[in-house]
């Protein structure tokens, strides 16, 4: 009887002394909750942060370079159109885009007049943007000044320069593919247009647009040489759209446009040409970019 005494007072004992242990290694005191609230603070700043972390790591997977290339299909351009690249004496310019972060830059082919590229874009990109880049290099961007630009707003070409940030070309959300194309007349970047490349045929009972009016062309009688031009009169590369106003002696300023460029690649005409009567109707018709030489030839007649 005096043995079972004997350990149970000590496993007693024993009991006693882990209670006075326990009681003494402090916990962590418990942050209060206000009426009401089903969250603590604490609670709700960890559930913060793990939203945040799930953010990041979907930002990272989306802006992964690896799995989002555009692919370079100008040399089917070449074939289908029937010509060579040329080497450039103006330097190499790059397409650049956001669909894999700005990692990856497509040289653009030389055609003679202007730089041309052509790339299918992967699924992720419709709906991105591109810049042009001299020799590569993003301290020398080419881009609009405006932001969200694309062939169907006017807007100015800036750079090469080094400030680009959030701005470039929109491309649409359904384009599976682009061409671009930047007419460079004399080694000045005049524009940056681009078309889409769809497989889609056009709706049946579609009508074509109705011709431009033409202006009237004269000659002159002494040297048959004409004097004025009409819409559509190609002088180089460049193409006749409109009268902007007589000049001196008979002759005109018109409103030209590089072939392909949208709504902008515009660019003042005079014909004969004088550069004082040219600056001076470019500041009354508030024509931008005016009067850089930006090429020059003779006309038809």
């Amino acid at each position: 009887q005096c043995c079972k005494l004997s350990v149970y007072w000590r496993a007693k004992l024993q009991q006693q002394r882990q209670q006075e242990e326990e009681e003494e290694t402090p916990s962590a005191p418990e942050t209060p909750r206000g009426p009401g609230q089903l969250f603590s603070f604490d609670e709700l700043e960890v559930a913060e942060a793990a939203k945040e972390a799930q953010v990041a790591a979907v930002a990272r997977a989306l802006e992964e370079p690896s799995i989002q290339q555009a692919v370079d299909t100008t040399p089917e351009m070449f074939s289908e159109e029937g010509w060579q690249p040329l080497v450039s004496p103006y330097g190499r310019y790059y397409v650049v885009g956001s669909w894999d972060g700005w990692a990856r830059p497509v040289e653009m082919a030389w055609d003679g007049r202007a730089y041309r590229c052509r790339l299918r874009l992967p699924e992720v990109a419709r709906g991105a943007s591109f810049r042009v880049l001299l020799e590569a290099s993003p301290e020398l961007a080419l881009v609009p000044d405006i932001p969200g630009a694309h062939p169907g707003l006017p807007h100015g070409l800036c750079g090469p320069g080094a400030c680009a940030e959030g701005l470039g070309w929109s491309l649409p959300l359904g384009a599976e593919g682009c061409e671009v194309l930047m007419p460079c007349p004399r080694g000045r970047p005049l524009c940056v247009n681009w078309r889409e490349r769809l497989h889609a045929v056009a709706a049946a009972g579609t009508t074509a647009p109705a011709p431009a009016p033409s202006l009237e062309t004269a000659v002159d009688p002494t040297t048959g040489k004409v004097r004025n031009l009409s819409i559509g009169t190609c002088i180089g590369p460049w193409q006749v759209v409109g009268l902007l106003g007589m000049g001196r002696e008979g002759g005109a300023v018109y409103l030209a446009q590089w072939p392909g460029t949208g709504v902008n690649g515009l660019a003042a005409v005079k014909f004969p040409a004088e550069a004082a009567e040219l600056q001076s109707l470019a500041l009354v018709q508030d024509l931008p970019g005016v009067p850089d030489l930006l090429d020059f030839g003779a006309v038809p007649g």
